[in-house]
């Protein structure tokens, strides 16, 4: 049975956004960006993830779809990027399928994804970070968080 994973940042600053999506996307541009709203398409061709959050007003939650994304050594295939802009605090989500994530190494993908996200973290100066089953802020489901080692996952 396939099992929802979720992958949260938070307290991120919106000038902050559009780095770590560059860098887990390698770049590429969405397939589709929607808002909570409406659900409309509002992607404006050639603009930056910073220009559409800058253009959005919160509180909302945007939504982007990509072919896949990496972190680290981990690829995932068709994630939902969810970014929620709140008026004082800034979450960025990705959730996706178990049957989506594939590592390289002997180590378990969970393990892989643990490592790379703390680097994800340290290098964009986001303190807080969680992953489990979707909820993830469910502590009893957690993989890993910035603090903690959790149940482990699926490998």
């Amino acid at each position: 049975m396939s099992e929802t994973i979720e992958l949260t940042f938070e307290n991120v600053p919106e000038t902050l956004f559009e780095k770590p999506i560059q860098t887990i996307t390698l770049h590429a541009k969405p397939e589709k960006i929607f808002t909570s709203e409406d659900g409309d398409a509002i992607y404006i061709a050639g603009e930056s993830i910073s220009e559409t959050i800058r253009r959005i007003k919160p509180p909302t939650a945007l939504f982007f779809i990509f072919e896949r994304v990496r972190i680290g050594t981990i690829e995932i295939k068709k994630p939902l990027i969810r970014i929620l802009l709140l008026e004082k605090e800034n979450e960025l989500n990705l959730i996706f399928n178990d049957n989506d994530i594939a590592g390289d190494s002997e180590k378990s993908t969970i393990q892989q994804l643990a490592i790379a996200t703390k680097q994800l973290a340290f290098e964009n100066n986001i303190e807080i970070y969680y992953c489990g089953l979707e909820p993830a802020n469910d502590t009893n489901t957690q993989f890993f968080s910035n603090s903690k080692t959790g149940i482990g996952g699926p490998s």
